[in-house]
C-alpha cells in the first residue's frame, strides 16, 4: 500500500526503515523524503509509523 504517493514510498519501505532504526516520523521524513511534497499524507504516516513502532515494542516486552 501506498502512504506517500508523491515519493512513492509504501508501507514495505515504512518497515525495513523501522527494521534499521528509524522510530519517528521526522526520522522518516529526513530519510525516506516522507510527505516532503504536497504533505497531504503527513497525518496518515505519521499514524501509521506510530501503530508500526508501538506493536513492535509491544511484541518485544512480551519477548523479554
Amino acid at each position: 500500500m501506498y502512504i506517500c504517493i508523491c515519493n512513492e514510498i509504501n508501507d514495505n519501505l515504512l518497515n525495513e526503515a523501522i527494521s534499521n532504526g528509524l522510530k519517528t516520523f521526522e526520522e522518516m521524513k529526513a530519510f525516506l523524503k516522507l510527505s516532503s511534497a504536497c504533505g497531504r499524507c503527513e497525518d496518515f504516516a505519521r499514524e501509521l509509523i506510530n501503530n508500526k513502532v508501538q506493536n513492535i515494542l509491544a511484541s518485544e516486552k512480551v519477548l523479554v
